[in-house]
C-alpha cells in the first residue's frame, strides 16, 4: 500500500506539471467511498487511467486489455489491481478461451465491489486520439448489476460517471478538463434485472450513454 501512494503522489506531480490547467468539475464526487465504478472515455491510453486515480481519495483497480498481461507485466499489474478483461479478438496464453477467463475476471471485481472497493472501467473497450464519443459496451453494466445481485441488490454500488477531455493530450502544457457526473444508483434497476436476459443491463448501458458528461 504504501508503494502505490509513493506512486500515486509522484503520479500528481508529473501530471500537474505536464498539464499547463488541470481542471476538474464537481471533484467532490472523487471523496465518495465505495463500493464505486467509475466508467471514462478514453481518448488517450496512457494519460486516462492516471487522471482519475490521481484524484480518487481511496485506491481504485483498473479493468483493462488483458492482452497487455504476460509473465513479466502480471506481478506489477497484480500488485496495481489491474483487472484483466478479454475481447474475442484477443490472443491470450492459455488453454481458456476469452468468455471462460472472464468469468474470473468478472468475480474478482464482484469480490472488488463486496469490499468496498472502487472500479475504475473505460466501457468504449479501446483508446483513440479523436474528439468523438464512441459507442460504449455493456461490460461496466454487467459487472454492477452481477455484484448487485449477488447482495438481492442491497450492496449498493454507484456508477459515476467521468468525462476526461485535453485541448492536446501528447503535448507538454496543455490543459486537461475533468468533469464528474451524478452517480447512478444500481439498485434503481432491480426490477429490470434477469440473470438469462439482458434487458437490465441494456438499460443501464443506455442510462449511462445519457449521462455521459464529456
Amino acid at each position: 500500500m504504501l508503494l502505490y501512494l509513493c506512486l500515486k503522489a509522484i503520479a500528481r506531480i508529473a501530471l500537474r506539471i505536464f498539464f499547463r490547467q488541470f481542471n476538474v468539475r464537481n471533484p467532490q464526487q472523487f471523496l465518495r467511498q465505495g463500493p464505486l465504478i467509475l466508467v471514462a472515455n478514453h481518448p488517450n491510453t496512457f494519460m486516462d487511467p492516471l487522471v482519475p486515480a490521481s484524484l480518487l481519495a481511496q485506491r481504485a483497480a483498473f479493468v483493462a486489455n488483458g492482452s497487455i498481461f504476460n509473465r513479466f507485466s502480471r506481478p506489477i499489474f497484480d500488485y496495481l489491481h489491474v483487472i484483466p478483461v478479454y475481447r474475442k479478438q484477443d490472443k491470450v496464453a492459455a488453454t481458456l478461451s476469452p468468455s471462460e477467463l472472464n468469468k474470473f475476471t468478472f468475480q474478482r471485481c464482484y469480490d472488488y465491489l463486496t469490499n468496498g472497493g472502487t472500479l475504475l472501467i473505460f466501457p468504449e473497450g479501446t483508446s483513440e486520439l479523436e474528439r468523438r464519443l464512441r459507442e460504449i459496451k455493456t461490460g461496466a453494466a454487467r459487472i454492477a448489476l452481477g455484484a448487485e445481485a449477488e447482495h438481492d441488490f442491497g450492496l449498493g454500488v454507484k456508477i459515476v460517471p467521468v468525462g476526461i477531455n485535453y485541448t492536446d493530450p501528447t503535448r507538454f502544457r496543455s490543459d486537461v478538463f475533468v468533469n464528474v457526473g451524478t452517480p447512478i444508483e444500481v439498485a434503481d434497476f432491480k426490477d429490470l434485472y434477469h440473470p438469462d436476459t439482458f434487458e437490465a443491463v441494456e438499460a443501464l448501458t443506455e442510462f449511462k450513454n445519457g449521462c455521459r458528461s464529456w
